[in-house]
């Protein structure tokens, strides 16, 4: 948390709102994600596999989308809202499989 907050604290100007668009989008498509996992988890192994893989796609298309979104922002503000958006991911999909387990 003090790692979190230190990191914050570091931001440019400007930047704190980029990277809270960030971490929303990593919460938004990691939640889709997780809901569409509980509703395969009793069903074959396969199909849970098929949507786990789809769920790692839907990541990378939010990925790219958000680096199409910042195409003529300066490098600052994207910076801040694709690392926020990369490492909320990396964070919550860490979560969903301690979760899932």
């Amino acid at each position: 948390m003090a790692v979190a907050a230190a990191l914050w604290a570091a931001l440019p100007r400007g930047a704190a709102g980029q990277a809270l668009m960030g971490l929303g989008a990593a919460w938004a498509v990691s939640a889709a994600c997780v809901a569409a996992l509980l509703a395969a988890q009793g069903r074959s192994m396969k199909t849970f596999l098929w949507v786990y893989g789809g769920g790692l796609a839907a990541r990378a298309f939010v990925l790219a989308g958000l680096m199409a979104a910042v195409w003529g922002l300066p490098s600052g503000a994207q910076a801040a809202r694709l690392l926020a958006y990369v490492f909320g991911v990396l964070f919550l999909l860490l979560l969903e499989i301690r979760h899932l387990r």
